[in-house]
């Protein structure tokens, strides 16, 4: 009698282990499902989709080069690219959302998420696509849920403080490089800088073989003894010249009055391949954030100090610049000419 109950005993104790291992693994594979949001390999990451409950919507696709693209027209910001990958492959379970803040994540998911689809190897069908929503109330974990899924969770990456949304902007000008002017040295054929306010300081730089010109646009005079090393100089200050920021405030038809208005000057940079890039700068007037807003004497100021308006990529961007990114770039003709004294040695 004692043995068979020994027996029993053992039996229905190898009966709950047997049904707490199959539950447990039933469980976790639900679980990984369900908390599967990172992807280790993000150099297969060909193409991210983000849109918004508002119809906004970024598609960043990598070329076959390597380099990144923005809804198929702008170049992307490398920094922001490197970023949301590091994101993307780093993503973490923080906790599972409690009960008592169930509905209230689902709702706001629903109304505000930020659609996230990512695409590998070039295939139609994303591999994956999930929810960004918003932030916790300590800001240090971001709410997420993947598609087809009714489970959101408290998202994160170890070592990181703070949340994830912002990473996800659905925003296209949040994506593009805000470069104007990139440019190694030998790779640049031709500068020309016009002054619409003082046209004597005008000029061009052209390379023809492996020597450059400078000439005056207004009088065809080229200078005779060019200062190579203020010249070599000036070529290479052409490297990642971005501007500060797009100003959208302006209506199309105040766009239309400061073009009829005295621009400052126009700069233009044309590669090896023949391919120009070109910026025209206008006075900004003094607004409340102006950091300036009076002269030494406490006069008020009407131009800001610090930033200029300009049109890039053929009038089509409208972006405010800095001087003290783009003011090395503005020298004049007679800063190339050796004087007298100096060409009179060589």
């Amino acid at each position: 009698m004692k043995k068979n109950s020994v027996i029993v005993i053992l039996a229905v104790f190898l009966g709950l282990v047997a049904l707490l291992l199959v539950y447990k693994n039933k469980s976790g594979t639900i679980n990984d499902e369900l908390q599967d949001f990172a992807v280790a390999d993000t150099a297969s990451i060909t193409k991210i989709f983000l849109a918004d409950r508002n119809d906004r919507t970024v598609t960043l696709e990598r070329k076959n080069n390597g380099e990144w693209m923005v809804n198929g027209k702008y170049r992307a910001r490398p920094g922001g690219i490197k970023i949301l990958l590091e994101t993307i492959k780093n993503l973490a379970v923080k906790t599972r959302v409690a009960k008592a803040g169930y509905n209230g994540v689902i709702k706001g998911l629903a109304s505000e998420g930020i659609k996230c689809e990512i695409y590998q190897h070039g295939e139609n069908h994303p591999m994956k696509v999930y929810y960004v929503g918003g932030s916790t109330a300590d800001v240090l974990g971001t709410f997420m849920m993947l598609e087809k899924s009714d489970l959101p969770f408290v998202i994160h990456i170890p070592g990181f403080q703070g949340y994830l949304t912002t990473r996800y902007s659905p925003f296209e000008e949040d994506w593009r490089d805000r470069n104007i002017f990139d440019y190694q040295r030998d790779a640049i054929k031709k500068i020309s800088v016009n002054y619409y306010r003082d046209v004597s300081k005008s000029f061009s730089i052209e390379k023809t073989g492996n020597q450059y010109t400078v000439t005056s646009p207004v009088t065809g005079k080229k200078i005779q003894h060019v200062d190579t090393l203020a010249l070599f100089n000036y070529l290479s200050l052409f490297n990642y010249l971005c501007f500060e920021n797009w100003d959208n405030e302006f209506s199309s038809q105040q766009l239309d009055s400061l073009k009829s208005t005295s621009a400052m000057s126009t700069i233009s940079v044309t590669d090896m391949s023949g391919k120009t890039m070109s910026m025209t700068t206008y006075l900004k007037p003094v607004t409340k954030s102006s950091l300036a807003q009076t002269d030494s004497l406490g006069n008020p100021l009407k131009y800001d100090l610090d930033r200029m308006y300009a049109f890039i990529n053929e009038g089509r961007d409208f972006v405010i610049v800095q001087y003290y990114v783009f003011g090395k770039i503005f020298r004049q003709y007679d800063d190339f000419e050796l004087d007298k004294k100096k060409a009179g040695k060589n």
